[in-house]
């Protein structure tokens, strides 16, 4: 009823989404990959605003660039409907006596960025849960009134609990439902893997005692719901972040600067973001991508308000409850030590006795504490045994609840790392796509890098870096994308430990590329 009234009551714009170009990109087939040549050829021939280049996205199949996707919930593909900005600004309470401001972003205010760093959902369909956390975490700093409060939720068991699946995607609504019903636990409670083996997990493999450290959301806003209503998605940013979606065209995987407007190629799917901002004067949202730094201006895009994609169309932004401030473990962040180390502390709290800091592991247990804020504890190295451990911090008062940090983890490295790196079952010769088996099993703490060296003709060196590893791994390698010839290829792994590099190679193997 809603959507009717509006459609009798303003002013409207009706358009077909699709951009008709003469020289449009054929559809793909499932093994296909696009071309970038001619993208790049349609933006100039349709003097485009923004500009083309591969990235990682645009160098996979149209299956995989699917799997880069997620959302059950997209502008509608046919119609695009769009409120007159002059109307919608009488009809919101933003516009009445409180013009919207030229400009907003939150990567930007005052010299500060409240927006938490660019992640990457990797092989799997996790995109929703990308975006409701991102939306989640540039909130808790904007709330918190401290940008560097940086909490680090867990996407992997929003998407797991939540009932998000690698190869089915989710809905955003149920996102937004699941957060204000159970909320979301910090990432250490459930490390993100689903990227790397492309395979669901299943909610129970998250920590035991993740309700107690699940952060919920009181509200849901829905500044706009199936229409473009720009003056309210203007007030709402003004506020924080918000979650939307949009429908991906092939073009939008090669984006690399500029406000983007699509112009060619087919709709691959619907996809979720997280909107940090706007720009009036170029008419433009500010979102923020879940497909790391490689893609589009760092991880983020500037994306017009008339894009056939229907960005901003439906959007979710949350509201936090009100607490008495903050505890928040500045280092250490996932840290390996071979010497003695401090947990630094921060907190906004008043009339506290004292802040206590417990670091628990399988090995064993130690406990400090500290009187004023900011603050360090000291952990003498002999006080722990080797192992990982998890850290958190509390905030005491007489006679009140305790309040928590965000729990953090860390090892103790008492002999020298060692691993298992190799790559399983290569075969003489490649073509296409291919996959290796990779182990890359490490003690007495995980690798934290992870590297595939190709060395090909003309000492050509090929790498790609992977951020999270496991000890079992899949790697797939798009042949097709170099030059025929022969390769000589291997993995390396390395771990930080108190600023020493312990690095590894696998054995070295020459393979054949013959597309």
């Amino acid at each position: 009823m809603r959507k009717s009234f509006i459609l009798l009551a303003t002013s409207l714009s009706l358009s077909a989404l699709a951009s008709v170009n003469p020289a449009a990109l054929p559809e793909l087939s499932p093994d296909a990959h696009l071309d970038l040549n001619a993208i790049q050829s349609a933006l100039v021939l349709n003097h485009a605003t923004w500009k083309a280049r591969a990235t990682t996205p645009s160098k996979m199949t149209k299956a995989e660039m699917r799997r880069m996707l997620g959302s059950l919930e997209a502008p509608d593909a046919m119609f695009s409907v769009k409120a007159d900005d002059k109307a919608m600004r009488a009809q919101t309470d933003f516009g009445i006596g409180q013009p919207a401001a030229t400009r907003v972003d939150w990567r930007e205010q005052n010299g500060k960025s409240y927006v938490s760093p660019i992640l990457n959902q990797g092989n799997c369909g996790s995109c929703v849960a990308f975006a409701a956390v991102a939306t989640l975490e540039t909130q808790a700093n904007i709330s918190n009134l401290f940008p560097n409060l940086n909490p680090r939720f867990a996407p992997q068991a929003l998407f797991a609990c939540g009932g998000g699946g690698c190869d089915s995607g989710w809905y955003p609504s149920s996102a937004a439902q699941y957060l204000q019903r159970a909320g979301v636990p910090d990432e250490a409670c459930a490390p993100y893997t689903m990227g790397a083996t492309g395979e669901d997990v299943e909610c129970s493999s998250i920590c035991s005692d993740s309700a107690q450290r699940s952060q919920k959301t009181v509200r849901t806003t829905t500044p706009s719901s199936g229409w473009a209503n720009i003056e309210a998605v203007k007030a709402a940013l003004a506020k924080g972040p918000l979650m939307t979606t949009l429908n991906v065209y092939a073009d939008f995987m090669t984006y690399s600067s500029g406000v983007y407007k699509h112009v060619t190629g087919e709709m691959l799917g619907g996809h979720a973001i997280s909107i940090v901002g706007y720009d009036a004067n170029e008419r433009s949202w500010i979102i923020r991508n879940s497909w790391g730094q490689d893609w589009g201006e760092k991880g983020f895009a500037r994306v017009s308000w008339d894009d056939a994609s229907g960005v901003g169309a439906q959007t979710w932004g949350f509201e936090l409850p009100t607490n008495e401030g903050y505890v928040s473990i500045r280092s250490p962040r996932s840290e390996y030590y071979s010497k003695d180390f401090d947990v630094n502390v921060e907190s906004s709290i008043a009339g506290f006795s004292r802040i206590l800091v417990s670091i628990k592991g399988a090995n064993g247990q130690f406990e400090g504490s500290c009187m004023q804020s900011p603050c360090s504890v000291h952990v003498p190295f002999d006080a722990l045994a080797e192992g990982r451990y998890d850290v958190v911090a509390r905030v005491e008062r007489a006679g009140k609840a305790t309040i928590a940090s965000q729990h953090e983890q860390l090892a103790v490295v008492k002999s020298e790392p060692r691993g298992d790196l190799r790559l399983i079952d290569v075969p003489a010769t490649l073509s296409a796509r291919v996959e290796f088996k990779v182990k890359a099993s490490a003690s007495p703490a995980p690798f934290q890098k992870l590297t595939f060296h190709a060395r090909g003709p003309n000492n050509s060196v090929i790498e790609k870096h992977i951020d999270t590893v496991l000890a079992d791994m899949t790697l797939g390698w798009r042949t097709n994308l170099i030059p025929n010839g022969n390769y000589e290829i291997w993995i390396s792994a390395e771990m930080d430990v108190s600023g020493q590099n312990f690095a590894q190679e696998s054995a070295h193997q020459t393979v054949t590329v013959t597309n």
